[in-house]
């Protein structure tokens, strides 16, 4: 059974997960009672996942009182729980301590010349994890990457990472464990080889939220994708992308830096399902013309940057650009502005702390400055 494959491309605010919930709740609500596992929506954490299902709790679902909502990790989980595979899945923060103890080893045993010096030192561990793991997400395996000949590294450093993968990979086989890019393979193989009758007869998988996609993650959707009769995948584009053919995808995009990751994604998702079907959908305006211009001008070359229209002048007394020197002085630009509201009297209704929103992009580095 091949799926339909029905990619969704388009800026914010273009109604991508909106139209994408209408399908998925319409699907939840005709499955029948033993049918009910049969959807599956992929979101890209665990939070934007709790957000899936709360909406569809407001879009009244009474089908199922297990959505489907999933992340990748969820899934490959639930693909090896159901094929009985005896292996003991490890998180991030356990690999890199399994690559503290491949790395401290090979110091002892004298296999590390060109790395020995940076090896001691903490970032190197980071580092390390990070291009192994880059590399299992791209299914090179250790033997193959051993025998490549890096011109950017050069012989010896690449001869070392190649021990130290092999090492690590072996550490894991010695125990029975599997990191986070190994269950992504080992569920592809379960589902390739129809191990797993947990997944068989899907009638709908959408993977919504996405910026880009690893190549563990298209091919462990093309092997769900043989198993299920449409597949639909959203991703954020700029205002207009290009229908022809992959190649020209980053071509005609107005900011190609901003969307590389789409404009590769897309062409990998050629590459997987050759006869996908790419549906643009056009951006909604906000009230505001000089937001939208912002947004739609923002990360463009200079040079192309179009003139506002006269909406984005009249309305922009609206926006207030602040200039900052750093994170700390960015927050404290807006706390004083935020006072400032909610002190100064006004001559209508004055301004009341549930009248105000700060956004931010995201609160790892910032939570504590914004508490305080």
């Amino acid at each position: 059974m091949a799926a339909q494959v029905i990619v969704l491309v388009g800026p914010v605010r273009s109604g991508k997960t909106s139209e994408l919930l209408r399908t998925y709740h319409a699907a939840l609500e005709t499955a029948s009672a033993e049918r009910l596992g049969a959807a599956f929506w992929l979101a890209p954490n665990g939070r934007t996942a709790a957000t899936i299902r709360d909406q569809l709790v407001r879009m009244g679902l009474t089908a199922a009182l297990s959505p489907g909502v999933l992340t990748f990790a969820d899934l490959t989980r639930q693909i090896l729980n159901a094929t009985n595979i005896r292996l003991n899945p490890i998180d991030s923060a356990q690999s890199r301590d399994l690559f503290r103890r491949v790395v401290a080893k090979s110091l002892r045993d004298n296999k590390l010349s060109y790395f020995a010096e940076s090896a001691a030192r903490p970032g190197f561990i980071e580092l390390l994890a990070d291009h192994i793991s880059e590399l299992k997400r791209r299914d090179i395996r250790p033997d193959t990457y051993a025998s490549m000949i890096s011109r950017r590294l050069g012989e010896q450093p690449h001869q070392e990472l190649a021990h130290l993968y092999t090492e690590y990979e072996a550490l894991l086989a010695t125990h029975n464990l599997i990191d986070a890019e190994g269950s992504h393979m080992a569920a592809r193989e379960a589902l390739a080889q129809n191990t797993c009758r947990r997944f068989e007869n899907v009638e709908l998988v959408v993977a919504d939220g996405f910026s880009d996609l690893t190549g563990s993650e298209i091919e462990l959707l093309q092997a769900l994708s043989r198993r299920s009769k449409q597949l639909l995948i959203s991703l954020p584009a700029d205002s207009s992308i290009a229908n022809d053919r992959p190649g020209r995808i980053s071509e005609v995009l107005h900011r190609p830096d901003l969307f590389a990751k789409t404009a590769a994604t897309l062409s990998e998702l050629h590459h997987y399902f050759p006869d996908l079907e790419m549906r643009q959908l056009a951006c909604r305006p906000l009230p505001s013309p000089a937001i939208n211009y912002i947004a739609q001008q923002i990360f463009r070359n200079p040079t192309r940057v179009a003139a506002p229209t006269a909406d984005a002048l009249d309305s922009l007394s609206q926006v207030e650009i602040v200039e900052a020197a750093s994170a700390q002085d960015e927050i404290v630009q807006i706390a004083r502005r935020v006072k400032a509201l909610l002190t100064t009297p006004h001559s209508t209704s004055p301004t009341r702390p549930g009248d105000v929103l700060v956004v931010f992009r995201s609160l790892t580095e910032v939570a504590p400055r914004v508490r305080e």
